[in-house]
C-alpha cells in the first residue's frame, strides 16, 4: 500500500498521440480525493496521468499544446 516507483524523466516516455495506460487497482473503499496510480511529470510539466477520484476514473495526456482527457464514472 502507498508504494511508488520513481524513474528518470525520459522523452521516450512522452505521450504525443495515442497511448495505453494500465494499472491493476483493487480499492477496498471509495474515498473522495485524487489517488494517482500512474503519472509522468509534475504540476504544469505533467505529460500523462491515470487517477481515481471517488467513483471517477480519469486519464489524460498533454501533447505539447493541449490536454486530451477522459473520465469514466460509476464502476
Amino acid at each position: 500500500a502507498n508504494d511508488t516507483v520513481d524513474s528518470n524523466s525520459s522523452n521516450g516516455l512522452a505521450v504525443t498521440t495515442t497511448y495505453t495506460l494500465s494499472s491493476w487497482v483493487n480499492p477496498t473503499t471509495v474515498a473522495a480525493g485524487n489517488r494517482t496510480f500512474l503519472n509522468k511529470g509534475a504540476g504544469t510539466q505533467t505529460n500523462f496521468y491515470f487517477e481515481m477520484n471517488g467513483d471517477e476514473w480519469n486519464s489524460g495526456f498533454h501533447d505539447g499544446s493541449s490536454w486530451h482527457e477522459h473520465e469514466t464514472t460509476g464502476f
